[in-house]
């Protein structure tokens, strides 16, 4: 047994198999992938880790299960689904979650299960009497809400930690009142009435970090870049998509800069600042084939590209069209009222708000480098309306 000194939560107990867990090489290599990609290009000080991100949803996982009075071994598997939800994640994390599902039909939470019924992983629940399978199994069944859902802990703690390591002011939670007005069972999680201003002010908190923080377009270039990077490196036999969840984020841009050719070129330029700029960006309202560019395949998105690029005179590798998808649904969390459940989203006019309210700050973006920003942008905006406007009749 031992104590871990989080900078966010304070005092971490750990146990002795959280302890061999935490020890093993699948949850040490998440001290190498940083945990908001290139948010630290804007907000210096964002060079924390999705390792510290897993202990902090591993903590505030054995609070609710403390204050739902929930024992082993049920409380036992949550909080180890907590530690290890993240381990599957690729480097430089969501930034490549597109390119890894496009290329293996599996996401990061596909390849965490994996690894926990694998490896060190497996052999240390395996000896401690608790089941592989049944720890992967969390992920998909109602209870795994209570981490995985929109007032999860790994939300709560990804909120609290982003803000804390940026320096805004914009992700605070009431973490203890809202842990205790969660209802976590079997069949899901619940949220007493008196926890609705609570979850109101998180979900407020998840918008305003997304549209200052994580959409922020300085961070998007990054990722879109290192994401056409590893695509590049996967068509010339450079790097393997099964490869993504297993490099950290420094073994990825050393294999990208050794593949040399456009890999090599794009990671120059991310480890060098010298990003893509936004030559032309639309809110999503303002757009009047919006609907349409939503539900683009990535071969349509591919021709927008090169037909921008056509007209500009430059390569099509040069250009980066980014269409945002909605970070926010229904939310789906029951409210529970003298017996009754009824929906939060039904409940909450704030939450109804946030859910429209997106739109507005969601921005299509068309990137190039610096050179061909006014080239690019003189052509783009009129393409991009024009085209998906004629599509869209059709």
């Amino acid at each position: 047994m031992r104590w871990i000194k989080d900078s966010v939560h304070g005092d971490v107990f750990i146990s002795s198999i959280v302890g061999e867990l935490i020890d093993t090489p699948e949850m040490q290599r998440l001290r190498h992938v940083v945990q908001t990609s290139f948010s630290n290009m804007i907000y210096p000080g964002a060079n924390h880790t999705r390792f510290e991100h897993s202990i902090g949803t591993y903590y505030l996982m054995s609070r609710g299960c403390f204050f739902n009075k929930i024992k082993a071994p049920m409380g036992t598997k949550l909080v180890i689904t907590a530690l290890l939800h993240d381990i599957g994640h690729t480097a430089f994390s969501h930034a490549l979650e597109g390119v890894l599902k496009r290329h293996t039909g599996k996401s990061h939470e596909d390849y965490s299960r994996e690894k926990i019924q694998g490896g060190e992983i497996a052999e240390v629940l395996s000896r401690n009497g608790i089941s592989p399978k049944g720890i992967a199994d969390i992920f998909s069944e109602p209870i795994g809400k209570a981490i995985l859902g929109y007032l999860g802990t790994d939300k709560m703690d990804y909120l609290l930690r982003d803000a804390y390591y940026t320096g805004v002011g914009y992700g605070s939670v009431d973490k203890d009142r809202l842990l205790r007005k969660i209802i976590i069972k079997d069949d899901g999680i619940a949220l007493e009435e008196k926890g609705i201003s609570a979850a109101e002010a998180m979900l407020m908190a998840r918008f305003l970090m997304y549209s200052n923080v994580y959409l922020h377009p300085v961070a998007i270039s990054a990722d879109m870049m290192i994401a056409r990077a590893a695509e590049y490196a996967i068509e010339e036999g450079a790097l393997k998509a099964e490869e993504l969840p297993v490099l950290d984020d420094c073994q990825l841009m050393g294999r990208l800069t050794g593949a040399g050719g456009r890999p090599s070129e794009l990671a120059r330029r991310i480890r060098e600042r010298q990003l893509y700029k936004v030559a032309s960006q639309l809110r999503m309202r303002e757009l009047n084939n919006w609907l349409y560019l939503g539900n683009l395949s990535e071969k349509e998105t591919a021709e927008i590209e090169g037909a921008i690029a056509a007209k500009a005179g430059i390569d099509p590798s040069e250009v980066i069209l980014h269409i945002p998808t909605p970070w926010f649904k229904d939310v789906g969390i029951r409210v529970l009222k003298g017996g009754d459940y009824y929906s939060l989203d039904e409940a909450s006019l704030i939450t109804r708000l946030l859910k429209e309210a997106q739109w507005d700050y969601q921005h299509i973006r068309v990137l190039c480098p610096k050179e061909h920003q006014t080239a690019v942008g003189g052509v783009s905006l009129s393409f991009l309306d024009d085209y998906g406007g004629s599509r869209w009749q059709q």
